[in-house]
Protein backbone atom coordinates (compact mmCIF):
# COMPACT_ATOMS: atom_id res chain seq x y z
CA UNK A 1 0.00 0.00 0.00
CA UNK A 2 1.25 3.74 -0.82
CA UNK A 3 0.61 5.76 1.87
CA UNK A 4 0.56 10.13 1.23
CA UNK A 5 -0.16 12.69 3.54
CA UNK A 6 -2.11 15.44 2.45
CA UNK A 7 -2.32 19.24 3.88
CA UNK A 8 -4.77 20.96 3.23
CA UNK A 9 -5.23 24.94 3.45
CA UNK A 10 -8.78 26.22 4.93
CA UNK A 11 -9.93 28.76 2.61
CA UNK A 12 -13.37 29.44 3.73
CA UNK A 13 -15.26 28.46 6.89
CA UNK A 14 -16.37 24.67 7.66
CA UNK A 15 -19.13 23.03 9.06
CA UNK A 16 -18.27 19.69 10.85
CA UNK A 17 -22.01 18.50 12.06
CA UNK A 18 -21.83 16.92 15.46
CA UNK A 19 -24.32 17.49 17.58
CA UNK A 20 -27.55 19.80 17.80
CA UNK A 21 -28.54 21.36 21.00
CA UNK A 22 -32.28 23.11 20.52
CA UNK A 23 -31.21 26.11 18.03
CA UNK A 24 -27.64 24.93 18.46
CA UNK A 25 -25.82 23.38 15.59
CA UNK A 26 -22.65 22.37 17.11
CA UNK A 27 -19.17 21.36 14.83
CA UNK A 28 -17.13 19.13 15.66
CA UNK A 29 -13.10 19.85 15.63
CA UNK A 30 -11.81 17.60 13.42
CA UNK A 31 -12.25 16.34 10.04
CA UNK A 32 -13.33 12.89 10.55
CA UNK A 33 -11.92 9.90 8.06
CA UNK A 34 -15.99 9.38 6.85
CA UNK A 35 -16.43 12.77 5.65
CA UNK A 36 -12.94 13.34 3.82
CA UNK A 37 -13.01 10.16 1.98
CA UNK A 38 -16.95 11.50 1.03
CA UNK A 39 -15.59 14.39 -0.02
CA UNK A 40 -12.41 13.28 -2.40
CA UNK A 41 -14.55 10.87 -3.62
CA UNK A 42 -17.01 13.82 -4.91
CA UNK A 43 -14.78 15.67 -6.17
CA UNK A 44 -13.09 13.24 -7.82
CA UNK A 45 -16.91 12.01 -9.55
CA UNK A 46 -16.94 15.49 -10.11
CA UNK A 47 -13.89 16.31 -12.53
CA UNK A 48 -13.90 12.92 -13.98
CA UNK A 49 -17.57 13.60 -15.29
CA UNK A 50 -18.63 10.38 -13.25
CA UNK A 51 -22.18 9.75 -14.05
CA UNK A 52 -22.49 5.99 -13.61
CA UNK A 53 -23.28 5.67 -9.13
CA UNK A 54 -21.19 2.52 -9.37
CA UNK A 55 -18.34 3.56 -10.83
CA UNK A 56 -18.42 6.64 -7.69
CA UNK A 57 -19.17 3.97 -5.24
CA UNK A 58 -15.80 2.02 -6.88
CA UNK A 59 -13.71 5.14 -6.48
CA UNK A 60 -15.11 5.37 -2.77
CA UNK A 61 -13.82 2.08 -1.83
CA UNK A 62 -10.45 2.53 -3.14
CA UNK A 63 -10.54 5.22 -0.80
CA UNK A 64 -11.49 4.21 2.25
CA UNK A 65 -8.22 3.66 4.11
CA UNK A 66 -7.98 7.23 5.63
CA UNK A 67 -7.25 8.90 8.44
CA UNK A 68 -9.05 11.61 10.39
CA UNK A 69 -7.50 14.94 9.73
CA UNK A 70 -6.20 17.37 12.17
CA UNK A 71 -5.43 21.17 12.13
CA UNK A 72 -2.01 22.22 11.59
CA UNK A 73 -0.52 25.82 11.74
CA UNK A 74 2.33 26.56 9.09
CA UNK A 75 5.66 27.06 10.74
CA UNK A 76 8.73 27.80 7.98
CA UNK A 77 8.32 25.49 5.38
CA UNK A 78 7.02 22.52 7.96
CA UNK A 79 3.38 21.74 8.97
CA UNK A 80 3.17 21.49 13.14
CA UNK A 81 0.41 19.00 13.60
CA UNK A 82 -2.14 19.08 16.61
CA UNK A 83 -2.80 15.81 17.43
CA UNK A 84 -5.93 14.88 19.98
CA UNK A 85 -4.93 13.87 23.53
CA UNK A 86 -7.03 13.70 26.86
CA UNK A 87 -4.99 15.36 30.33
CA UNK A 88 -7.04 14.48 32.99
CA UNK A 89 -10.17 13.86 31.56
CA UNK A 90 -9.93 17.67 29.45
CA UNK A 91 -9.65 17.42 25.64
CA UNK A 92 -7.03 18.90 23.49
CA UNK A 93 -5.05 19.10 21.04
CA UNK A 94 -1.11 18.60 21.06
CA UNK A 95 1.82 19.23 18.77
CA UNK A 96 4.28 16.11 18.56
CA UNK A 97 6.87 17.63 20.36
CA UNK A 98 4.07 19.02 22.88
CA UNK A 99 5.35 22.46 23.17
CA UNK A 100 2.06 23.36 21.28
CA UNK A 101 -0.92 22.51 23.59
CA UNK A 102 -4.69 23.88 22.84
CA UNK A 103 -7.18 22.93 25.01
CA UNK A 104 -10.56 22.58 23.92
CA UNK A 105 -12.36 25.90 24.97
CA UNK A 106 -9.54 27.77 23.59
CA UNK A 107 -9.71 26.32 20.27
CA UNK A 108 -13.02 27.07 20.20
CA UNK A 109 -12.22 30.70 21.53
CA UNK A 110 -9.78 30.94 18.82
CA UNK A 111 -11.23 29.36 16.24
CA UNK A 112 -15.08 28.83 16.36
CA UNK A 113 -17.71 30.88 15.77
CA UNK A 114 -21.22 31.32 14.41
CA UNK A 115 -24.01 32.23 12.35
CA UNK A 116 -27.30 33.17 12.95
CA UNK A 117 -30.25 32.64 10.39
CA UNK A 118 -33.89 32.19 10.29
CA UNK A 119 -36.61 31.55 7.42
CA UNK A 120 -38.86 34.25 6.18
CA UNK A 121 -42.96 34.56 6.09
CA UNK A 122 -43.40 36.01 2.41
CA UNK A 123 -46.18 37.72 2.72
CA UNK A 124 -45.75 39.75 5.89
CA UNK A 125 -41.74 39.42 5.48
CA UNK A 126 -41.53 38.71 8.87
CA UNK A 127 -39.87 35.74 10.43
CA UNK A 128 -41.22 32.22 10.98
CA UNK A 129 -42.07 30.73 13.97
CA UNK A 130 -39.63 28.23 15.38
CA UNK A 131 -37.20 28.53 12.21
CA UNK A 132 -33.85 30.31 14.51
CA UNK A 133 -31.01 28.05 13.65
CA UNK A 134 -27.56 29.09 14.79
CA UNK A 135 -24.73 27.09 13.14
CA UNK A 136 -21.09 26.90 14.40
CA UNK A 137 -18.30 26.99 12.55
CA UNK A 138 -14.48 26.48 12.03
CA UNK A 139 -12.94 29.64 10.72
CA UNK A 140 -10.05 29.94 8.43
CA UNK A 141 -7.96 31.85 10.64
CA UNK A 142 -6.81 32.11 14.05
CA UNK A 143 -9.56 34.91 15.31
CA UNK A 144 -6.88 36.05 17.58
CA UNK A 145 -3.19 36.00 15.47
CA UNK A 146 -5.09 36.14 11.91
CA UNK A 147 -2.52 32.73 11.12
CA UNK A 148 -3.84 30.59 8.69
CA UNK A 149 -5.71 26.91 9.37
CA UNK A 150 -4.35 23.87 7.73
CA UNK A 151 -5.64 20.03 8.01
CA UNK A 152 -3.29 17.18 7.93
CA UNK A 153 -4.57 13.50 7.12
CA UNK A 154 -3.35 10.22 5.68
CA UNK A 155 -4.62 8.77 2.59
CA UNK A 156 -3.17 4.75 1.76
CA UNK A 157 -4.00 3.17 -1.49
CA UNK A 158 -3.19 0.18 -3.09
CA UNK A 159 -0.15 0.24 -5.30
CA UNK A 160 -1.61 0.21 -8.53
CA UNK A 161 -3.72 2.78 -7.61
CA UNK A 162 -3.99 4.03 -11.72
CA UNK A 163 -6.14 6.70 -12.49
CA UNK A 164 -5.82 8.31 -9.09
CA UNK A 165 -3.76 11.58 -9.60
CA UNK A 166 -3.76 12.88 -6.20
CA UNK A 167 -2.25 16.36 -6.63
CA UNK A 168 -4.78 16.81 -10.01
CA UNK A 169 -7.46 15.11 -8.66
CA UNK A 170 -7.56 16.07 -5.10
CA UNK A 171 -6.03 19.85 -5.86
CA UNK A 172 -9.62 21.23 -3.63
CA UNK A 173 -12.39 19.44 -1.79
CA UNK A 174 -15.36 20.89 -0.29
CA UNK A 175 -15.72 19.32 3.36
CA UNK A 176 -18.70 19.28 5.76
CA UNK A 177 -22.17 20.98 5.62
CA UNK A 178 -23.62 24.11 4.01
CA UNK A 179 -21.24 24.05 1.00
CA UNK A 180 -23.72 25.67 -1.20
CA UNK A 181 -23.66 28.91 1.04
CA UNK A 182 -19.96 29.62 0.76
CA UNK A 183 -19.03 26.74 3.38
CA UNK A 184 -16.02 24.16 3.11
CA UNK A 185 -13.52 24.74 0.93
CA UNK A 186 -10.17 23.24 0.80
CA UNK A 187 -7.16 23.65 -1.10
CA UNK A 188 -4.35 20.96 -1.60
CA UNK A 189 -1.41 22.74 -0.64
CA UNK A 190 1.15 19.43 -0.45
CA UNK A 191 1.10 16.36 -1.08
CA UNK A 192 3.89 13.71 0.85
CA UNK A 193 4.83 9.88 -0.47
CA UNK A 194 7.27 7.71 0.17
CA UNK A 195 9.90 7.79 3.35
CA UNK A 196 8.75 11.31 4.26
CA UNK A 197 5.22 9.29 4.97
CA UNK A 198 6.52 6.19 7.37
CA UNK A 199 7.09 8.71 10.34
CA UNK A 200 3.86 10.00 10.32
CA UNK A 201 2.22 6.45 10.24
CA UNK A 202 3.73 5.72 13.58
CA UNK A 203 2.51 8.92 14.78
CA UNK A 204 -1.03 7.95 13.76
CA UNK A 205 -0.62 4.44 15.35
CA UNK A 206 -0.74 3.01 11.86
CA UNK A 207 0.91 -0.14 10.35
CA UNK A 208 1.78 0.07 6.57
CA UNK A 209 -1.25 -1.81 5.87
CA UNK A 210 -3.33 0.29 7.49
CA UNK A 211 -4.34 -1.32 10.31
CA UNK A 212 -3.38 -0.49 14.39
CA UNK A 213 0.02 -0.91 16.01
CA UNK A 214 0.15 -3.23 18.82
CA UNK A 215 0.85 -1.38 22.30
CA UNK A 216 2.19 -2.70 24.88
CA UNK A 217 -0.36 -3.78 27.33
CA UNK A 218 0.07 -1.30 30.08
CA UNK A 219 0.68 1.72 28.09
CA UNK A 220 -1.83 4.08 27.64
CA UNK A 221 -2.93 5.94 23.51
CA UNK A 222 -4.83 8.33 22.43
CA UNK A 223 -6.99 6.09 19.55
CA UNK A 224 -6.85 8.87 16.85
CA UNK A 225 -9.08 7.21 13.93
CA UNK A 226 -11.66 3.91 14.13
CA UNK A 227 -11.52 1.03 16.09
CA UNK A 228 -13.97 -1.81 14.78
CA UNK A 229 -14.19 -3.17 18.72
CA UNK A 230 -16.02 -6.84 18.37
CA UNK A 231 -18.38 -7.97 21.65
CA UNK A 232 -15.45 -10.27 22.55
CA UNK A 233 -13.12 -7.67 22.85
CA UNK A 234 -12.01 -6.83 26.44
CA UNK A 235 -10.58 -3.50 25.96
CA UNK A 236 -11.13 0.23 28.40
CA UNK A 237 -11.96 3.07 26.75
CA UNK A 238 -11.42 6.61 28.44
CA UNK A 239 -12.54 10.16 27.27
CA UNK A 240 -15.48 10.34 24.61
CA UNK A 241 -16.35 7.99 21.71
CA UNK A 242 -18.64 7.85 18.91
CA UNK A 243 -20.52 5.45 17.56
CA UNK A 244 -21.10 5.12 13.54
CA UNK A 245 -23.37 3.25 11.98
Amino acid sequence: MKWYQLIFKQEQPIYLGKTKYGVLSQTRLYINGYTMCGALTNIYAIKHNLKDIEKTKAIGKRLKTITCFFPAFKEKNDYTVLYPRYDQGSFLFQSEDKKERIFEEEFRYRFVDSSTSTSIEAPVRTAKRESLHITEFICPKDKITGKPLYWVGLLGLESDEGDIQIEDDFSEVFIGGDTRYGFGYLKLVKALSGEAVQHALNVWGLNDDGTMKRMKSNEPMTLMNYLHIKPEFNIRIKGQYGLLY
